[in-house]
């Protein structure tokens, strides 16, 4: 029989019975009993929610993310650690666990790097969804009121990343404002997301280095393109600003890093450029006419103009047949940078000088009798094809005699000779002949 305690409110009646019967649920558990007295009947509740049977979960992981692959990458840069599983870059993998066998309960969840669990707990991981932040295998437990069970592992692999390394050169390097630096030399091998997908035309794989933040005036050159999963880039040039430069090599790429998602491979260094210490650095020198008297050549424009004939400055010669450059701030107010050079004079002074001997000693040069040698012999190719004959012998005396007016290489022929600046002033001297007096007989005191 239960055992009954009548407790008396207000004149009513409530009773509290400690019961188990075959028609409850088999767990000992107090309700709450009514009584009526007017027709003598029971009535019960219970005062706390029954817990039921567990059931056993049955755990399932689902393999999600913007860019995995399987199966396995077919690609030769990288060797898979497990036979099958999912592979991608870090960051473009996550885990969900469900439960197939759900009860109207909050099920709890703990992750586990292992094949074999409850080895290898996750620390913190207890939650449905989890983010591997690096390969291995994962599984994970389903607690389900008292009930617990263990997923099937699943395997997932990260792609190595792309590694960018230097030769002996450092990627931190100084240098000098207007001067050619030290090149510095990056090579990258690749691990191309893309080979992990057989089916994507070409690889899918068609990167692109970006440089970010090099100095003015310094560039970054592919100097070997992408192949067989390697390539080598180079930083160089001059700068042109003062400064320190942290520079940044990113892989614009197919597949899972592309560089608005996973700009996780890249090489780093810094350039700090300097202020040239140099001060009062010149160019100079004369140009006069190739004759004994070495004739001032006067009032007559030279540029300065660097290895591709690109002018950077120019002067005038004074009464005596100097110039100067001044060179110490002539590059966006910097040095000149060190390099090959060349001065060009504008001369406009008036032919002269040509008589029938200069003719003579032009026929006996290519017929090997006296042969001209350096600017006379410049100054003997008067049609300019860089060759000496008779053509030129004879537009030489036409011209001398009046028959005809002008060359076709024009009235003056200079030395042109490259300088090698190496930051440090120099003299250059600058001979000019008018074109077809090769034995400089021009005799004037001055060409003014």
């Amino acid at each position: 029989m239960p055992s009954w305690k009548k407790i008396l409110q207000s004149g009513s009646a409530i009773h509290v019975l400690n019961i188990t019967a075959s028609n409850l649920p088999q767990v000992s558990q107090t309700y709450v009993v009514g009584y009526n007295p007017t027709t003598g009947q029971f009535t019960y509740f219970a005062s706390s929610s029954v817990t039921p049977a567990c059931v056993t979960p049955s755990p399932v992981i689902t393999v999600n993310g913007p860019n995995f692959y399987n199966p396995s990458p077919s690609g030769s840069h990288f060797t898979p650690l497990f036979n099958s599983g999912y592979y991608g870059c870090s960051g473009s993998i996550y885990l969900e666990a469900t439960n197939q066998n759900a009860n109207n309960f909050t099920p709890t969840y703990q992750w586990y790097n292992s094949s074999s669990p409850p080895s290898n707990p996750i620390l913190n991981a207890t939650e449905s969804l989890y983010y591997p932040s690096a390969s291995g295998q994962y599984s994970v437990k389903i607690t389900d009121n008292t009930c617990e069970a263990y997923s099937t592992h699943v395997n997932v692999e990260f792609l190595p990343p792309d590694t960018f390394s230097t030769g002996s050169v450092s990627a931190n390097q100084t240098a000098t404002v207007g001067v050619q630096m030290q090149d510095i030399v990056w090579n990258i091998t690749t691990n191309p997301v893309a080979d992990a997908n057989p089916n994507a035309s070409n690889n899918g794989y068609s990167p692109t280095v970006i440089d970010s933040g090099l100095p003015p005036g310094v560039t970054l050159q592919l100097a070997i393109p992408f192949s067989s999963g390697s390539a080598q880039v180079r930083i160089t040039g001059r700068p042109t600003q003062t400064g320190s430069y942290t520079y940044n090599l990113n892989l614009n790429r197919s597949g899972c890093q592309q560089s608005n998602q996973y700009p996780f491979s890249y090489g780093q260094g810094v350039i700090t450029v300097n202020t040239a210490s140099a001060a009062n650095l010149f160019i100079s020198g004369t140009l006069t006419y190739n004759n004994t008297a070495e004739t001032p050549i006067t009032n007559t424009t030279l540029y300065l103009k660097d290895n591709n004939l690109s002018t950077i400055a120019f002067t005038t010669t004074n009464l005596s047949g100097s110039y100067i450059f001044d060179v110490s701030n002539i590059y966006y107010g910097q040095p000149l940078p060190t390099g090959t050079y060349y001065i060009i004079p504008d001369i406009r002074k008036f032919w002269g000088g040509v008589n029938s001997v200069d003719a003579l000693a032009v026929a006996r040069s290519f017929t090997g009798t006296a042969p001209l040698v350096g600017l006379p012999l410049k100054a003997a190719d008067v049609n300019g094809i860089s060759a000496v004959n008779s053509v030129d012998a004879l537009a030489i005396s036409r011209r001398f005699t009046g028959a005809i007016t002008s060359f076709t290489v024009g009235d003056w022929a200079f030395e042109q000779v490259p300088i090698t600046w190496a930051g440090v002033s120099l003299t250059r001297n600058i001979k000019a002949l008018s074109y077809g007096d090769v034995n400089g007989s021009r005799t004037p005191i001055t060409l003014l």
